[in-house]
């Protein structure tokens, strides 16, 4: 088969080992994917991750991809004993390829998996298919199953361990009100096809800054537009088209990604009222 038609094909991978902690990696286009188990947390649930490598020049995406992407995805259909299986993701990056603009990973990232047994003194049998996109010059879709039986008591991998941790601290921390990286002002205008919010954050003595909006699940809005930066304040202008919610209670979530951290935070936007509120306790760390 061409490479011009591995790229348009959809990748399907060969399930794993079943007793692997680390799995094999399986190859898609543009890099490759594996699953790596730590262990059990002291709460019962498995520490996990979704791995994923990408060749030089290619990316894949975060939670809500931007303008254009596929967003990665597992589903754990087969599996016996999960209660729950939740992915996290580490701080993205902004990627404009000239046409639009994405919210992407562009060096490989970890996925943090928390896998809930049903019963945690019995064994969990994980069967997880991985969906997610990938892109270079070209986007393709790519796949890959994995099957691993975990023991109920299982030894921890501390290989899995040191990658879970490095993804783990790169997570967006709850944001706060009074120190760090921070959003400080909201105001709204008209802009020429719809209400625009503009957002001002104060980042410190932080070299980079970039913010990134998620609306609801059926949202499809765009990135925050950068402003003027001067001294420790940075600004964004976030267009409220696309936005999905009622009108008195659009909800939103902002992540302020510099280089010394991520934090984020929620928020409910009444379009009605032009007036915005935090919903989220930045108090939880």
């Amino acid at each position: 088969m061409s490479r011009a038609l591995l790229c348009s094909a959809l990748l399907i991978a060969a399930p794993a080992p079943a007793t692997a902690l680390i799995t094999d990696w399986q190859m898609v286009e543009g890099g490759a994917v594996r699953m790596v188990v730590a262990g059990k947390a002291p709460d019962g649930s498995y520490e996990a991750g979704l791995e994923i490598a990408l060749d030089p020049e290619w990316h894949t995406y975060w939670r809500y991809p931007g303008e254009t992407g596929i967003p990665p995805e597992l589903s754990f259909e087969g599996s016996a004993n999960l209660a729950h299986g939740s992915l996290s993701f580490p701080a993205p990056e902004r990627y404009d390829d000239g046409f639009s603009q994405s919210i992407v990973y562009t060096s490989g990232v970890l996925l943090p998996l928390r896998l809930t047994p049903a019963a945690a003194d019995k064994p969990l049998k994980l069967e997880a298919k991985a969906f997610f996109g990938v892109c270079n010059k070209i986007c393709v879709p790519a796949e890959a199953l994995f099957s691993l039986d975990l023991a109920s008591d299982p030894q921890p991998d501390r290989i899995a361990a040191r990658l879970i941790d490095t993804a783990r601290a790169a997570l967006p921390v709850p944001m706060q009100e009074t120190e760090g990286p921070r959003l400080t002002g909201f105001s709204f205008r008209e802009g020429k096809n719809a209400l625009k919010l503009d957002i001002t954050a104060d980042v410190g003595d932080a070299g980079s800054a970039d913010l990134f909006a998620e609306g609801a699940a059926a949202s499809a809005n765009g990135l925050p537009k950068p402003g003027e930066w001067t001294g420790s304040t940075a600004r964004w202008s976030l267009s409220l088209k696309g936005l999905s919610g009622p009108e008195e209670a659009l909800p939103l979530r902002l992540v302020l990604v510099t280089d010394t951290g991520a934090a984020e935070a929620t928020y409910e936007i009444d379009r009605r009222t032009r007036s915005i509120r935090r919903t989220d306790d930045p108090a939880k760390r």
